[in-house]
Formats: C-alpha cells, sequence, structure tokens
C-alpha cells in the first residue's frame, strides 16, 4: 500500500511541477470502444503514463482520465500510442498507460517508472506472459585508495538485460546474432521484435509498428525579426534612431510550456550631437558624430500561450558593443598645384577622427504581445528598456525601445 501511495504522490508532485499544458491533436478510446478526436496533453513518459488530460476543442473544458478508465489515447501527429494495461513491477501489481511500440507475434511496449525512474521494455507473448527488461545507469566507481596502487575511475554498465533478451528469443536461432550485445534502444527493440514476428508467422499477416520514437529533441526553437525604434538621451535631449535585430526563443514545451530562454541580437548605427567634446586647440570649426551600438541580449521570457493574443514578459542581461566616432573638423591650409606647375597653400576644412570602441554589461527587460496569424506564426509589438553605459556621455542611463516584428 505504501508504494501505492508513493506513486501516486510523485505523479502528483510532477503535475505540479510541470503544470503547463502541451496539448496536441489526437484521440482517446472510450470503454467502450468509441474513437473520439481532440486534443491531449503531451507530457513527458512518466506522466504519460499515469493520466490523460483530453479537451474535444480549444475551448472545451479538460477531461482528465486515469488507467482503466479508458482503453487508451493515442497523438496524431507524434503517433505515440498508449493503452491501459496491468503490470507487475518488484512484485507490486498497477494499472498504468504503457506505450504501445508492437504489435505481432510479440507484442513490445514501454514504460518509465515513477518510482524508480528505470525505463521498462515489456514483451507479451501471444499467451499474454509478460517479461519485463530494464537496465540501470552506468555508475563511476572509483578503486580502493592505498599506497600501493593508484586511484583509478571506471564505469560499471549494467548489461543484464542482455541475458535477459537472449533468454526470451533462444528458441529462434536466427536472431541469436542479434540478441549479442544488443542495445538498450527504441530502435533496437523494435527491431528484434519485427523480426521475430516475420520468423514465426504462418500466416503471412505484417506486424503493425506504431510510428514511435523517443523524443531526442524534445525542445523548440522560434526565430523572429523585427525592427524598431531606439532611444537615447543626452543633455536632456532625447533623440531616436532606426534599430533593427533578431531573435530566437528556446523552450521545453512537455516540460514548460510558457517559459523559455532568449537570445536578442540588435544593431543601430546614428549621428549623435554631444555638447561638449575635446576641441581641437587651434582652428576648431565643429564636430559630427557616429555610434554603432551591437547588443547581444540572453534572458527569461513568459508567455501566455493560449489565445489569439498572447502576451509575454521577459528580462535579462545585455552585452553591448559600441563604436563611437568623433570626427572633427578644423580651419587649415592645404596645397594646391596651380596651372604653370607651381605649389601654393589655399585655406581649407580639415577633418580628424577619433575612434572609441566599448564592452559594457547592462540589464535589459520588455514586455509585448504576440498575435497568431496561423499555426506557430505571430506578429509581435514590444516596448523595453536597456540599462546600460554610454560613452558619449559618461555615465550609464535607460535606453528605451519600442519593436514590431515577425515570429516563425
Amino acid at each position: 500500500m505504501k508504494p501505492v501511495l508513493l506513486s501516486s504522490l510523485l505523479v502528483l508532485s510532477y503535475g505540479t511541477l510541470y503544470a503547463q499544458s502541451n496539448f496536441k491533436q489526437g484521440y482517446i478510446i472510450t470503454n467502450k470502444n468509441d474513437t473520439i478526436v481532440g486534443l491531449i496533453d503531451y507530457r513527458i513518459d512518466q506522466m504519460n503514463a499515469h493520466i490523460c488530460k483530453f479537451k474535444k476543442t480549444e475551448t472545451s473544458p479538460v477531461e482528465t482520465y486515469f488507467p482503466g478508465q479508458i482503453v487508451g489515447f493515442r497523438f496524431t501527429e507524434k503517433g505515440r500510442y498508449y493503452i491501459s494495461c496491468e503490470i507487475e513491477i518488484k512484485e507490486i501489481k498497477k494499472t498504468v498507460f504503457l506505450e504501445y511500440l508492437v504489435q505481432g507475434m510479440m507484442n513490445l511496449y514501454f514504460y518509465t517508472d515513477v518510482i524508480t525512474k528505470l525505463n521498462y521494455y515489456i514483451f507479451e507473448s501471444q499467451n499474454g506472459e509478460m517479461r519485463y527488461i530494464t537496465k540501470k545507469p552506468d555508475e563511476f566507481i572509483k578503486t580502493a585508495d592505498n599506497k600501493f596502487l593508484d586511484t583509478k575511475y571506471f564505469i560499471a554498465k549494467d548489461i543484464k538485460y542482455q541475458s535477459d533478451i537472449k533468454n526470451i528469443f533462444k528458441d529462434i536461432p536466427e536472431l541469436k546474432k542479434e540478441t549479442k550485445d544488443i542495445l538498450f534502444s527504441h530502435d533496437a527493440m523494435i527491431s528484434i521484435t519485427k523480426n521475430y514476428h516475420y520468423l514465426t508467422c504462418t500466416t503471412g499477416e505484417a506486424c503493425v509498428e506504431f510510428v514511435t520514437r523517443p523524443d531526442k529533441h524534445y525542445t523548440e526553437y522560434k526565430f523572429s525579426a523585427y525592427g524598431g525604434v531606439f532611444a537615447s538621451t543626452i543633455d536632456g535631449i532625447s533623440h531616436f534612431f532606426p534599430i533593427i535585430g533578431c531573435r530566437l526563443n528556446i523552450s521545453v514545451p512537455k516540460y514548460y510550456n510558457s517559459l523559455g530562454v532568449t537570445f536578442d541580437l540588435s544593431w543601430t548605427g546614428h549621428p549623435l550631437p554631444i555638447s561638449n567634446p575635446v576641441k581641437p586647440s587651434q582652428g576648431y570649426v565643429g564636430f559630427t558624430t557616429n555610434q554603432s551600438l551591437l547588443s547581444l541580449m540572453v534572458g527569461i521570457r513568459y508567455t501566455h500561450h493560449k489565445g489569439f493574443i498572447r502576451p509575454f514578459i521577459e528580462g535579462g542581461v545585455v552585452l553591448a558593443y559600441t563604436k563611437n566616432a568623433i570626427i572633427y573638423s578644423y580651419a587649415g591650409w592645404v596645397d594646391k598645384i596651380g596651372s604653370n606647375g607651381e605649389t601654393y597653400k589655399v585655406p581649407a576644412v580639415l577633418y580628424d577622427t577619433i575612434n572609441n570602441i566599448n564592452l559594457s554589461m547592462g540589464l535589459n527587460g520588455s514586455t509585448g504581445i504576440n498575435f497568431k496569424v496561423e499555426q506557430n506564426r505571430f506578429i509581435f509589438f514590444s516596448a523595453g528598456v536597456i540599462y546600460a553605459a554610454n560613452y558619449l556621455c559618461n555615465k550609464t542611463q535607460l535606453y528605451p525601445r519600442l519593436t514590431l516584428g515577425y515570429t516563425f
């Protein structure tokens, strides 16, 4: 009873930790064998094995099903198929949703135990007997440390599962080579199960491999391009300049759909008046400036991921690469060659450029709204500020900015 209670508590803890939903197209199969199409919350293996959250449409209320309350459920796009089944691990019986991998002369299922965190491949024979194959994580072991032996480390691998696989398929000599050093992976287990089917099936009927592979890439990438306005204040006067940039947002929907890491790269180049430069000692006429600002921002973004309008807020750090150029103009003389070949001096305006390159750290924050235009496509508007050093006026200040862009 205690292990069952512990399992329930762990499932609840997973549900609390990953409370964000991630609904995907799919269907459920009721205990009356009716198929109902809708949306299913796509979660990690431990959660999929114990709970199914389903809704018929985007706006429908969520219906929660536990193993035994429905025959199973399947994700249409992902292809992953789960069925209710009673299993027994460490002499503890429980009903869970097993992921169905292969249906044939030998059925193959996959299950991740919520208590031990171990993965299991479960082989079901034609008479209903279930054989459980698991593998413990690799261990780093340190040798005994004494004055005669050097300290050494080695990796202890659990390969007991290989002998268990050989025992399951011992009656099929054609599979002997395949069972040797077999990997503990979906590809290897699916392959040997399918080969067993074709070697033992006498009717010529094909086995069914459900389109499923473990998600090697849980990560979702969204790219954005934008333009906007960047503001800087010098001597109490605000100056506005154009800005362009691109953005990459990385999230893991199966774990937390609304939270992501953002990388933002932007550039602006503009003339910027300042009032008190260090002037040349002679012949000073005037000056102009040019500032190029390249900013890399790294932060965390929270986005409301439902509906047509999806507000977001983000914050992080900024690395600013600034190149300032002050171009002085002053009166001087230049040589000129006359028609008779003689050289003489003429007055002219001369220029001298002083470049100043700086790299500084700062902070940034912004908020905005995503407008959904189609699946995974958004037009967004954001308003934010950068808090960083301005070396033209020798102080740290806020740089407001407004941007309009497109996410794809």
